[in-house]
């Protein structure tokens, strides 16, 4: 299947936030001090340019629509997903820019990492593909180890930032063995479709069994469900608390919604 620009269309929002943030990245060379919070606004522009680009979709999106040979969808869930994200990342930098001032670390790239936070998150509820699913909880993951080690100069920020990284370096591991062996016990299917296609004519093979849970174990490390939470205590309390309730609503939601897919589309 040939290439279509037209596809591209139909993640306007994602691909706004990852445009902004690259700008966001660019502009704060070039500003100093209190100019920095100007970059927040900017940012808070991108997610309400992004929140109207969904509102826009919305009508479209009744009837899901698969892109880049069955890797991406456009669906309700997907927008309505990404409306969440669009605004816990708007909610994110309002609060910020006061927080960062008193605290004494105001860097600009804080606000664009913001920004692929929330096109991270957008990436995986989207997925309909292993490789896609992999792509957006890394680009989502290592954002949010970053931003959980922001504030420079505290050590239980740089604490909860190398717990997070180690914790989810080790998740990262499980998600990827699980792929292969599901991969391996359904003769090289990748899209959900042709997973769910294989297993429904052959029955299912003890290691797709173990691939399965090895995937949803790692989805879990994202949600910190129990008992694979030994992460958030320190990772919540360590970062800046702008970062935390980003963390806390928009990681899980987009876990969540990942594991509602594979769930109801692969397995």
């Amino acid at each position: 299947m040939m290439f279509d620009p037209t596809q591209l269309l139909a993640y306007a929002p994602m691909l706004l936030l990852v445009a902004l943030g690259c700008v966001l990245i660019i502009a704060e060379t070039f500003v100093r001090g209190t100019s920095r919070a100007g970059l927040a606004w900017l940012g808070v522009a991108a997610c309400v340019g992004a929140l109207g680009l969904l509102v826009a979709q919305w009508p479209d999106a009744a009837t899901p629509a698969s892109h880049f040979n069955g890797m991406l969808v456009v669906d309700r869930m997907s927008l309505y997903l990404d409306a969440a994200f669009a605004m816990a990342a708007l909610l994110t930098l309002l609060f910020a820019p006061p927080y960062l001032k008193e605290q004494g670390f105001e860097f600009g790239e804080f606000y664009a990492l913001v920004l692929f936070d929330g096109a991270g998150m957008m990436r995986v509820v989207h997925a309909t593909h292993f490789v896609s699913l992999l792509i957006g909880i890394e680009t989502m993951s290592i954002a949010a180890y970053v931003l959980t080690g922001s504030w420079r100069r505290s050590l239980r920020s740089a604490e909860g930032a190398i717990k997070y990284f180690l914790m989810g370096a080790f998740a990262t591991g499980f998600l990827v063995y699980g792929m292969a062996m599901v991969y391996g016990t359904t003769g090289g299917a990748l899209g959900y479709g042709e997973i769910a296609g294989k297993v429904a004519s052959a029955s299912k093979t003890p290691l797709f069994y173990l691939g399965e849970y090895f995937i949803l174990i790692a989805l879990a490390f994202k949600v910190a469900a129990v008992p694979f939470h030994m992460w958030a205590p320190d990772a919540y309390e360590g970062a800046p608390t702008p970062v935390t309730g980003f963390m806390a609503a928009g990681v899980k939601a987009a876990a969540f919604g990942a594991i509602v897919r594979l769930m109801g589309e692969a397995f």
